[in-house]
């Protein structure tokens, strides 16, 4: 066991009862998340925004540059990932559903989101189809990404 699992037991049964202590099974240290760890949350966050816009042939495509910003803005040191959900829904998914109201995105078509620093916003466009994403939402996680998070 760790030397920090260990620490964090022996402070557990310094604050808890012994009744309450007794019901843990094992103690869990997490580690903080990086950098990396929050863009690759932020990929899968999106995707399931890309799942519902592709059950209504929509197609999404987030750049590299938003992916990033997504990941920076959606961090909290003290929640973690946490507010990246609410941020994803402010963000990306209520622009984008005003826009499919207005009809400016119709079935067919592939939404580009990107980022624009001088303006501090996320920017919509429509993506010419034979264009290559920087990074398509679309595109499966592989198994590899998953492992160079550990």
């Amino acid at each position: 066991m760790p030397i920090v699992n260990l620490i964090t037991v022996r402070q557990a049964k310094d604050f808890f009862r012994p009744e309450l202590v007794n019901r843990f099974d094992e103690v869990v240290v997490f580690e903080p998340l990086t950098e990396e760890n929050m863009v690759f949350i932020s990929k899968l966050a999106v995707e399931a925004t890309a799942k519902m816009l592709k059950d209504q042939n929509i197609g999404m495509e987030l750049s590299e540059t938003a992916q990033k910003q997504l990941a920076h803005e959606g961090y909290d040191p003290v929640y973690g990932a946490r507010p990246l959900r609410r941020l994803i829904q402010k963000s990306i998914e209520n622009p984008i559903s005003v826009l499919l109201i207005n009809k400016t995105f119709v079935a067919g078509d592939t939404i580009m989101v990107d980022y624009d620093s001088a303006g501090d916003k996320f920017t919509f466009t429509k993506s010419a189809a034979a264009t290559t994403p920087v990074n398509s939402i679309n595109t499966p996680i592989q198994p590899t990404e998953i492992a160079n998070l550990s």
